[in-house]
């Protein structure tokens, strides 16, 4: 959606859901309605194996849900886990970056992305130097959740950050990091858009300097995967 003008300029990047700001907003009218992501825990742990460079490691991802809270579809079919490993860390697994390959798996750019269908799902990557101290491989949940689906569905992004060291658990990340995936250009929140030209539905193009001489902008893409 692109012309609609507003008081500041957001961007939300393309191909991603994280980019939202950090905490789900319950649509709920009565403001002492149960908000369901707060029946939602994130939580996740690496292996006791030794790390090092070459065996394959592996980090267990849990979901727990409070009774009376559920994943809905109402945005995305469940729950989607995406994977920001640090430098030197190959997660395991096919690379499914290519359109058509991407149209055939919902628009999820395995290994980086995937859809969580389970309440533990295993992550497994490989070392190809050993980690700097301090680095963590960054786990980002995202989906919706409701008490009552159809009526108090809330958008959840969590973001956990699991330090490369045996037996770990990960802790709370920023909640304002969308960072994931191979591509570390990736525009965050707060970035200031470089200048475009994109064509449009209705022929022609658009260009990003000649839209903001009328005022600052808002500016979405989203893959409708779904």
């Amino acid at each position: 959606m692109v012309g609609m003008h507003t008081s500041t300029l957001h961007l939300i990047a393309a191909g991603t859901l994280t980019a939202f700001a950090s905490g789900a907003q319950n649509p709920a009218s009565d403001p002492g309605a149960l908000d369901p992501t707060v029946g939602v825990t994130f939580r996740a742990t690496l292996g006791a194996a030794a790390i090092a460079v070459g065996p394959t490691l592996t980090a267990t991802v849990s979901i727990e849900l409070a009774e009376g809270v559920s994943a809905t579809d109402s945005g995305i079919p469940g729950f989607i886990l995406q994977l920001d490993p640090p430098q030197g860390l190959e997660l395991s697994g096919k690379r499914i970056t290519e359109f058509k390959q991407l149209s055939r798996n919902e628009f999820l750019m395995e290994p980086w992305e995937r859809l969580v269908k389970e309440a533990s799902v295993e992550v497994q990557f490989t070392l190809t130097e050993m980690p700097a101290k301090g680095a963590t491989l960054g786990l980002i949940l995202v989906g919706y959740v409701a008490s009552e689906p159809g009526k108090d569905d809330a958008f959840l992004r969590r973001r956990l950050e699991l330090p490369l060291v045996a037996g770990a658990s990960a802790r709370t990340g920023d909640p304002l990091d969308s960072s994931w995936g191979p591509d570390k250009a990736l525009l965050t929140i707060g970035d200031k858009a470089p200048s475009f030209e994109l064509p449009v539905l209705q022929g022609g193009e658009i260009e990003l300097a000649h839209e903001l001489d009328g005022g600052p902008m808002l500016l979405t893409t989203y893959r409708a995967h779904w």
